[in-house]
């Protein structure tokens, strides 16, 4: 995967591919992921983090209007659950992150790739992880 839309994809496909899928199933692709992330949302349509990566992986195949859907969908629902479970308030972090992602999406693809390859780099900057994925010590 050369692109930049396919790299912020990278560390949640290689979570993918462990020796738990049979090959033909393992996700390979920002799109083999969009299409695994689809299938369990399906299973568990309140399911945000599940959501959340459907439309990233969407947004990194250039399938705009569909992640802008999900990405919507997100931040109506999070409000919902929160109130309907208050001490989960990493919700409102998950609907604001949604909305940036909509927004920014809205203004230009690039930059909401731009926007998912930083929020990459900083998950693996804070699991304490360099650039070739191996722990820091």
């Amino acid at each position: 995967w050369g692109s930049t839309r396919s790299r912020s994809c990278e560390t949640s496909c290689a979570k993918s591919t462990s020796k738990d899928y049979p090959s033909s199933t393992r996700i390979k692709t920002p799109a083999d992921l969009a299409r695994r992330a689809s299938m369990e949302a399906q299973k568990a349509p309140n399911n945000v983090r599940l959501l959340e990566v459907e439309a990233s992986s969407l947004i990194l195949t250039g399938r705009d209007r569909d992640a802008r859907t999900i990405l919507e969908r997100i931040e109506q629902l999070a409000p919902k659950l929160l109130e309907a479970n208050p001490i989960a308030t990493w919700l409102q972090v998950v609907g604001a992150r949604a909305k940036l992602l909509r927004e920014t999406l809205a203004r230009d693809p690039a930059e909401a790739v731009a926007l998912l390859e930083q929020w990459r780099e900083g998950t693996l900057t804070a699991l304490g992880l360099g650039g070739d994925r191996q722990p820091k010590r």
